[in-house]
């Protein structure tokens, strides 16, 4: 299959500050779950999980620094995963926050 039908789960906007045309779905596989967790649709969501597989989906999600909050929990729901063991969680837990908005 050609890299181009590959990416037909991911849209360009989700990747503002890269090179589309440079994304290679192995090598920045850690970007692009994170991106489609954080901005996918529901519809892009289970494509990439169709591609990848869960414990693909699983194991990058868990190790990602940037997932955001809702991210983290909706894979920690989705997969029945303790949110506890994400990166993004305790990098949070740990950060002091002076004024919480």
């Amino acid at each position: 299959m050609e890299a181009a039908n590959q990416k037909k789960f991911l849209r360009e906007e989700m990747f503002w500050d890269t090179y589309f045309e440079k994304l290679d779905l192995k090598l920045n596989q850690n970007l692009i779950i994170q991106r489609v967790v954080d901005f996918g649709t529901w519809e892009e969501f289970l494509q990439m999980v169709n591609y990848y597989g869960d414990e693909t989906v699983i194991k990058e999600s868990a190790k990602n620094r940037e997932l955001s909050n809702h991210g983290a929990c909706f894979i920690s729901h989705y997969f029945d995963v303790n949110i506890k063991d994400f990166t993004c969680y305790k990098k949070r837990q740990s950060s002091l926050v002076h004024f919480h908005f």
